[in-house]
């Protein structure tokens, strides 16, 4: 299945972009965020194609590589009022909710609208009395991962424990109310990396929190910096970020966002340098309210594929922070 020619013409038409034919299948439009991408600003030749037999039908842009779907694109300029809600519902119906992107929009602004709080329940302190206080072992022995950059002070601050018997790294999760869950990484080459303690909803909450302080003098565009995982957190606040955050994989959720937006500082996304870095990168530029600023982080050739903060030097760090770039 595919969105006929006519239809997509429509779609220009309600996000109020001009095309011209290219071929039986395609059709060049301006590209959706050459406001920022591109140097003209106008993109006055458009160079963003959008054909009705790709599938999903994307936007995908010649010059500066702008890649997204329908949806995402519909929704990008709903959330920054270009389109009304009836013209974002009307380009949904003509897509019949078959085009969608793997980011799954049809519902997040109702999801953004019901203000879902945490459902997770304090736990009490003694829940990790059963695990060993010393990291020690693994942090002589971490052949899977020696290139962490994590030191013995870091985790006593951050209350990083072991469990000897399942040979897992013991990290508990806190928001300003206490402790709200705990979870454990694989320290071995096989098996599930992360697993989370009984009824903990990671997705519901920021690691970090307790030791987040929104005052850095290093040099970073956003106010808050959001990474991956627990250990870049860990490894950033080692190195003095301490406005850094986490969102414990490269998906951004609604519950995390809320909590974002009461902060109503900019953000600059330092998410690791591979496939689903990048996706989660889009998920989030269309997901943040248009009232807040978002800086990028973008790797350079010179860093290797999978890339993350917690493997990188501080110097390389600084770097990459201070020619962030601004985006939709």
């Amino acid at each position: 299945m595919f969105v006929p020619l006519t239809a997509l013409e429509r779609i220009l038409q309600i996000i109020g972009h001009t095309y011209v034919p290219s071929g039986e299948s395609y059709l060049m439009t301006q590209c959706p965020v050459a406001g920022i991408n591109h140097s003209d600003g106008q993109d006055r030749r458009p160079s963003c194609s959008l054909g009705h037999t790709d599938r999903p039908t994307r936007f995908k842009c010649f010059t500066c590589g702008f890649d997204a779907s329908i949806h995402e694109v519909a929704f990008m300029y709903y959330r920054k009022r270009v389109i009304t809600p009836e013209e974002y519902l009307e380009i949904d119906t003509i897509c019949k909710k078959s085009y969608d992107s793997n980011i799954n929009l049809e519902d997040l602004e109702q999801k953004l609208k019901a203000n879902p709080e945490p459902t997770s329940v304090l736990l009490d302190e003694s829940e990790l009395d059963l695990y060993e206080k010393s990291v020690t072992p693994w942090l002589l022995n971490r052949n899977p991962e020696p290139e962490i950059n994590i030191t013995m002070e870091t985790c006593k601050k951050w209350g990083i424990r072991y469990s000897k018997d399942e040979k897992m790294v013991v990290i508990p999760v806190y928001d300003q109310e206490g402790l709200r869950g705990i979870t454990t990484r694989n320290t071995q080459s096989s098996g599930s990396k992360y697993l989370s303690s009984k009824g903990f909803r990671n997705h519901h909450f920021l690691f970090g929190m307790n030791h987040f302080a929104d005052v850095c003098s290093l040099p970073t565009k956003g106010g808050i910096i959001l990474v991956e995982g627990q250990f870049d957190v860990m490894y950033m606040h080692q190195l003095g970020y301490t406005n850094t955050l986490g969102l414990f994989s490269a998906n951004i959720t609604t519950q995390q966002v809320k909590i974002l937006e009461r902060f109503e500082k900019p953000l600059t996304f330092f998410l690791d340098n591979d496939k689903a870095g990048q996706k989660g990168l889009e998920r989030a530029r269309c997901m943040i309210s248009k009232h807040i600023d978002v800086y990028v982080v973008r790797y350079p050739d010179s860093i290797p594929e999978k890339a993350d903060p917690k493997r990188l030097s501080s110097d390389t760090i600084n770097e990459l922070l201070t020619n962030s770039e601004y985006v939709v």
